[in-house]
């Protein structure tokens, strides 16, 4: 069986819209020489040219991700790997050098959800004078986490030696729901909370049969199981169980050589 997350997971939906600002300009509109291009008894124009002041211009996309529990956002996971594209729970950070600055730069991320870890890669990204260089902000969110289907607004900022630029919001959308390939080998055990939708899916070219046990029932043999690219959803309750699936006319158990152990915990109260 393939686990479509490792103990932590991702579904995902991006929309590559960027958000963007600038470290080190405070905003001050520089001085505007007159027409003539003097000033005072003769003297020569007008103030300093705030585009040649150092400063690191930030953005980020996309702008809103949708990800499932159960997700951890790596490049090529090994072993169990979420079950769809692991860029759904990732951003990037673009940072650019304009004005001769060159130094470190540090990203952060708040607003997190409970037990989210967020991890950038490189945590540091030094920029050359006029250069340019990316992070990119991976969360691994875990299987018993709180769903966030309405969106959670995270906020990232960028500290460099010219002072902290907070970014415009980016929006993470996290479904209630965890999808599993039924061929994984092994599969891990899971834990989830009641009510999250458990989606078994069928990476095969046959129909799949799921056979439960306890907290997870059966699939319902005389339904012919369920094709490929489908979903078996089981009707989960309380406690411990196990599943395991194998084509419906093969032997059980003979996708993923196991039954997997699985927990269900009861909602929060």
């Amino acid at each position: 069986m393939r686990a479509v997350n490792p103990s932590w997971i991702f579904v995902g939906t991006l929309l590559a819209v960027s958000t963007g600002c600038v470290v080190g300009d405070q905003g001050e509109t520089p001085a505007t020489p007159d027409a003539a291009g003097g000033g005072g008894d003769g003297g020569g124009g007008g103030g300093a040219d705030a585009s040649n002041e150092p400063r690191v211009a930030a953005s980020v996309t996309p702008s809103v991700a949708t990800s499932e529990l159960w997700t951890s956002g790596a490049v090529d996971p090994t072993g169990p790997s979420d079950p769809m594209p692991a860029a759904a729970n990732r951003f990037v950070v673009t940072l650019t050098s304009e004005g001769g600055f060159a130094g470190d730069v540090t990203p952060a991320v708040t607003g997190l959800g409970t037990d989210w870890v967020a991890t950038f890669d490189p945590p540091v990204v030094t920029l050359a004078a006029e250069g340019t260089s990316t992070t990119t902000l991976r969360l691994l969110i875990p299987s018993t986490a709180a769903a966030a289907p309405a969106g959670m607004p995270l906020t990232i900022t960028a500290t460099s030696s010219l002072g902290v630029e907070t970014l415009p919001p980016v929006m993470m959308h996290v479904l209630n729901q965890i999808t599993v390939d039924d061929q994984v080998q092994p599969f891990p055990t899971l834990t989830v909370t009641l009510g999250v939708q458990l989606r078994i899916l069928n990476t095969g070219t046959a129909n799949h049969i799921i056979h439960g046990a306890n907290a997870v029932p059966h699939e319902n043999i005389a339904s012919g199981g369920h094709p490929p690219g489908q979903f078996y959803i089981p009707n989960l309750s309380v406690g411990d169980g196990i599943w395991g699936g194998h084509e419906f006319n093969g032997d059980p158990g003979d996708l993923n050589g196991q039954y997997v152990p699985i927990t269900i915990l009861p909602p929060p109260m």
